[in-house]
């Protein structure tokens, strides 16, 4: 039998009286008043004790059912506009107080909330409404004066607690009243959202704290077409919440609005009402919510202590859950006080003073939060970190943009997003800070803020082909409360088309099926393009081991999203991971599947530091493009939350290049606002605070300095290689999929959006890797047998200075019946094994026996060594075609010294196959450089053609193509077929300098003369005429008469593993390379470093293969269909050309 409270009750009081009523039988008449008064009282006693003893025994016995749980909770200030130590507070504002739960109005008053102007009493009203409590005083504040405000610790909450100390905090005005109108910043749902939960409430964020007595049901309303939906408004921090009465209809539109007759506590109305739609979907919201990220992350050290800490959720939450008693914060077991503030979908924890120094500290969200449909966090989430010895007084910057400055053609239903150097304070990003104009007309739209990302989303699709200018105001503050030294503005331009594809899973870090990954790692995918942050969560990213999801947190920053377990994975271990097809980009399209790959652990932890493998451009290299973007690749994976603005600089000497950074791949790229100045010198730096996704660090800041040419790129990229190549056959089944570019390329255009492998009309599912010059494309799995791919890469591919590819390229191969069965090894080095006498600047060279992945061959694969096992500091290139390596020495190699250079077995062919054991060799070093150097072309780097008399073309056989610039100078005279040249006679991927005002041909004609100079003045060589099948060494080459290579044949120029090795050929007439010859470079040589110095002219005959730069000092000519990879350079004269392929030669 269960007894219920009230049947308890009556029984105690039953009992009760039949004791009393046995005991007054017994009382004498002449004392019965005085017996029944003192009966009366020990009938109470005895009720209450007997009725206690009952119910202790029936509930011990599991009888008694609704016994009402008392709440016996402090209430606590949960957060306060100001919040303590604000400065520039406006003059005319009110103060507020939001607590932890609801109080008993009755106990907020004016003097139990009051607000002193040092020791004088400040006069005011106070008003109280949901948990918030306004103090609003009877006249304007006095400017530029401390104020400090206090809740007595008299007040109470509705079941009579009351607060356990006074909570003080004080504030500074400004010189300004606050004149600004408030606006909504963000909504939930947002504005035409589908398939709504019907079981959510509404909510609306504002740009700055309300009035709450402004937030009602009459200035937040609901309808259901015409027909009002009855309901009840609360308003916490920044939030107002609508809360219908009973759940909504399903697949039923509604109409949210918030009229202008809210107001900020300055008194401030809105200028209009904001209006928002949404549509039901057909199921309620039973999802628990979770934390996705927090700040600082779990076991992070070294924390600012003078910053909040945030936690970032999974969903919307309701407001009224996140206070100082579900958002906490403990120095061991001592609680820290704070201030707990919530908007969009993170929890902010203020402390009311700085953290201490050196010292753990652990935060708790408790089960008790909820998100706005009731659904309450399955467990408590938990997180510790360390603090340093310095406050964060760093201010932050936009480390990127979507779209980035100067974009163009983008999609008119687009968002757009900034990227910061750091965690922000959700409560400086809002629609009056992040602002978005067509010419001087604002757009109407809503601000979201989540990881390091806001995005501004329009509420109607942008205009086609309009210019808009975006803002970030410079009140945008840190979490340390560090403001942006200036306001960040950008523009772009839109196209006439929306963007409607969805976005792929490009890469991912393990890759799918790796094997030995760190146990201490985190995960990551990139996407093809931007997406929205608010649906990277650790909803849509998951992560298990077996059927038990791992505990992690999930943040999103440029294009990729990082899963951090809360603690590291079991060693020897499979895991799955998955992105669920629910994450969107910026314009809303969602994946089309789920993107689901698996990984095993190694038994050791990953310690190795990372590396900057190579750059681009190269230290000390000159000509630079001025509007080129600026790269870094590492030896691996980076967490790319450290690779922003504040950790990757450009600088002009002491000034530094403002511009945006981001990360895909391996890839850091600054990409300057504005163009480089010409002929200027540049450094550049990325910080040790750049790390890997283990946590580990550079070892020291990496620098490095290049100097612009005069010009900008303007050339078209091309590719110059793939494997396999066009109409290979017997194809291993587990290749990889290659193209190499005869220049560096930017890492973000380069998806699986772009790069795609059909099986006939069928699309191969994989990844796509970039670094430097090459792309790679990793089928999910091995290709099938006998089976004809087609591969191919979209023109909206571009290099670092922006410029696409001309056209699609397009390659197609054919499978065999095996998977690549032979490992691969290192066939030669330069210098060789136990070399001696080897130039101090030499670079280290190892050619393989296949091609390799060129994201295995870095500075962590590929070290060299001095004595007592010094590690030597340097950069490693991989060149795809000649399949070799280059290590190059940061600085020159000690003299006469041994070092030891190791290829280590992570180095990998295209199918993962590794070397089968680590490959070692040494060489002693001489005492002097090698002394030949590459001639110096000065601002003749980006040119493929300069002449004095002009050029001439015909395509009698095939449009001519030149791949670079043109420059024309004295005589700007340019010809097709006799007419002056148009757009496809010839065709110029570059710019044609044709005698410009700016000087920039006659200054290449200027360069021309002193690179002849350069090469002529050059020690004479040895002597050659007739080259034709020689194979010549790196090393100078003269004539005193003419050079030649007879009909159909080859000269060869062996690199023997030098990828730095240099020819230079002196001749003292005319060069002349008869029909069907061919210049074959092989072992590394490359054609950048061949150069032809001819005192007259050269003449090419018809069906040539040259590769060099020809330094001419009167004209060119090329015979027809012959194809050149170099540079045609002439003093005087002019060139020549009969349905050519001129191309400027690979870096």
């Amino acid at each position: 039998m269960k007894i219920h409270f009230h049947k308890a009750a009556r029984l105690g009081e039953l009992v009760v009286s039949a004791i009393f009523n046995k005991a007054a039988a017994r009382v004498l008449p002449d004392r019965e008043n005085e017996a029944k008064k003192r009966g009366e009282r020990v009938m109470r006693s005895l009720q209450i004790g007997i009725l206690f003893l009952l119910l202790t025994q029936l509930f011990a016995c599991g009888q008694v059912v609704g016994w009402p749980s008392a709440d016996r909770t402090a209430p606590t200030v949960s957060s306060t506009t100001p919040v303590n130590s604000a400065t520039g507070v406006a003059f005319n504002a009110s103060i507020s107080a939001t607590f932890s739960e609801a109080m008993d109005p009755l106990t907020i008053t004016p003097a139990t909330f009051t607000l002193l102007d040092g020791t004088t009493p400040v006069s005011g009203a106070v008003s109280y409404v949901g948990v918030t409590a306004t103090f609003d005083p009877t006249d304007n504040l006095d400017p530029d004066t401390t104020y400090t405000a206090r809740i007595g610790n008299t007040v109470t909450d509705q079941a009579g607690n009351a607060m356990a100390v006074d909570y003080v905090w004080s504030f500074t005005t400004g010189t300004t009243q606050d004149a600004t109108p408030p606006r909504v910043s963000s909504t939930t749902p947002v504005n035409n959202a589908t398939d709504v939960a019907f079981n959510a409430p509404i909510a609306a964020t504002f740009s700055e704290a309300m009035d709450p007595l402004t937030i009602t049901t009459a200035t937040f309303t609901l309808l259901d077409g015409t027909t009002p939906v009855p309901g009840a408004v609360i308003y916490v921090g920044v939030t107002a919440i609508f809360t219908p009465t009973i759940s909504l209809h399903s697949s039923t539109l509604y109409t949210a609005t918030i009229t202008s007759g809210v107001k900020d506590l300055a008194g401030n109305a809105m200028v209009e009402d904001y209006v928002w739609s949404f549509t039901t979907g057909t199921i309620p919201d039973t999802t628990p919510p979770r934390v996705s990220s927090t700040t600082p992350l779990n076991n992070a050290t070294d924390v600012a202590f003078n910053a909040p800490i945030a936690a970032t959720f999974s969903e919307a939450m309701n407001p009224l859950t996140i206070s100082t008693a579900t958002f906490t914060l403990l120095d061991g077991t001592i609680p820290v006080s704070g201030a707990v503030i919530y908007v969009g979908v993170t929890a902010i924890f203020t402390p009311i003073i700085n953290l201490n120094p050196n010292t753990l500290y652990t935060a708790t969200i408790t089960s008790g939060v909820t998100d706005l449909a009731g659904n309450a966090m399955v467990e408590d989430y938990v997180w510790s970190f360390t603090t340093g010895t310095a406050p964060d007084t760093t201010p932050p910057r936009v480390s990127s943009t979507t779209p980035v400055n100067g974009a163009t053609a983008v999609a008119f239903n687009t968002s757009i997003s900034a990227t910061f150097s750091e965690a922000m304070n959700p409560l400086t990003i809002t629609t009056a800070t992040f602002t978005l104009l067509d010419g001087p007309t604002p757009v109407s739209g809503t601000v979201s803020y989540v990881g390091v990302t806001a995005t501004f989303d329009p509420t109607d699709n942008l205009d086609p082909d309009t210019t808009y200018t975006a803002r970030i105001g410079n009140t945008v503050t840190d979490q340390a409360g560090n403001a942006m030294t200036v306001d960040y503005v950008w523009s772009f331009t839109t196209g006439t088309a929306p963007d409607t594809t969805p976005p792929r899973v490009s890469s991912t870090t393990p890759a799918n099926g790796e094997v030995a990954v760190a146990f201490n790692a985190h995960i990551t995918a990139t996407f093809s393009k931007v997406m929205n942050p608010l649906t990277i969560t650790t909803a849509t990213f998951t992560l298990l081991d077996g059927p038990t999801p791992v505990l992690g947190a999930v943040t999103y920053i440029g294009v990729t999203a990082i899963f951090t377990p809360t603690t590291s994975l079991d060693p020897d271990t499979q895991y799955t991971a998955t992105i669920a097809s629910t994450v969107t980009d910026l314009a809303g399209n969602a994946m089309v599947e789920d993107y689901v790959w698996t990984f095993t652990t190694g038994p050791v932890p990953d310690t190795q530091r990372p590396s900057v493998t190579f750059t681009v451009p190269t230290d000390d290299a000159t000509g630079a493009a001025t509007d080129g973007n600026i790269t870094a690749v590492f030896s691996e994976a980076m967490n790319p939350l450290t690779i922003t603005t504040v950790n990757f600089t450009v600088q002009q000497g002491d000034t530094p290049v403002a511009g945006a950074v981001t990360y895909a791949n391996v890839t850091a790229t600054f990409n300057p606002t504005s163009a480089l100045a010409a002929n200027t010198t540049y450094s550049a730096t990325i910080t040790t605070a750049a790390r890997d996704l283990a946590g580990n660090s550079l070892v020291r800041n990496f620098v490095w300095n290049f100097r612009t040419g005069a010009t900008s790129d303007t050339t078209r990229p091309t590719v110059i290689s793939t494997i396999p190549g066009d109409e290979a056959t017997d194809v291993v089944l587990d290749t990889n999929v290659s193209a190499t570019f005869n220049e560096a390329m930017d890492s973000l255009t380069l998806t699986t959006a772009t790069f795609t492998l059909f099986d006939g009309t069928t699309p191969i599912e994989g990844t796509v890797t970039q670094t430097g010059n090459t792309v790679i494309f990793n089928p999910a799995s091995d290709l099938d047998s006998d089976t004809e791919y087609t591969a191919a890469i979209t023109n909206e591919a571009t290099d670092l200075a922006g410029n696409a590819l001309a056209e699609n390229y397009v390659w197609s191969f054919t499978t065999g019946t095996a998977l690549d069965p032979i490992a691969p090894t290192v066939i030669l080095t330069n210098p060789d094994d136990l070399a001696t006498d080897v130039p101090v600047d030499a670079t280290v060279n190892a050619t393989f026996s296949e091609a390799m992945g060129p994201l295995t061959i870095t500075t962590a694969t590929f070290k060299v060594a001095g004595p007592d096992a010094t590690e030597v500091m340097g950069t490693v290139f991989y060149d795809m075609p000649s399949m070799i390596g280059a290590f190059t020495p940061e600085d020159d190699l000690l003299p006469d010294t041994t070092y030891t250079a190791t290829i280590t077995i992570g180095a990998m062919d295209l199918a993962g196959s590794a070397l089968e054991a680590d490959y070692v060799w040494s060489f002693s070093t001489g005492a002097t450089p090698s002394g030949l150097m590459p001639v110096d072309l000065g601002t003749l780097s980006t040119f493929v053609a300069v002449a004095g008399a002009g050029l001439t073309n015909s395509n009698s056989s095939g449009a001519t193509t030149l791949n670079g610039d043109v420059g024309l100078s004295p005589t700007a005279t340019c010809l097709g077929d006799g007419s002056p040249c148009t757009l496809t006679n010839p065709v110029i991927n570059g710019t044609l300098y044709a005698n410009d005002p700016e000087g920039v041909a006659a200054q290449a004609k200027v360069d021309l003369t002193a690179a002849y100079v350069d090469a002529t003045s050059r020690p004479v060589g040895t002597t050659v005429n007739d080259v034709s099948g020689m194979v010549l060494l790196p090393g100078v080459y003269t004539s005193d008469s003419t050079m030649s290579i007879a009909v159909g044949g080859t000269v060869t120029l062996d690199g023997q593993g030098d990828a730095n090795a240099v020819w230079i050929f002196q001749i003292g007439s005319s060069l002349t390379v008869n029909n069907d010859a061919q210049v074959l470079l092989i072992n590394g040589a490359k054609a950048k470093n061949v150069f032809w110095a001819i005192f007259a002219s050269s003449t090419l005959g018809s069906n040539v293969s040259f590769q060099g730069s020809v330094l001419a000092g009167a004209a060119n000519s090329v015979g027809t269909d012959s194809v050149v990879v170099g540079r045609l350079l002439c003093t005087t004269g002019q060139i020549t050309l009969l349905s050519n392929t001129i191309t400027l030669p690979p870096l």
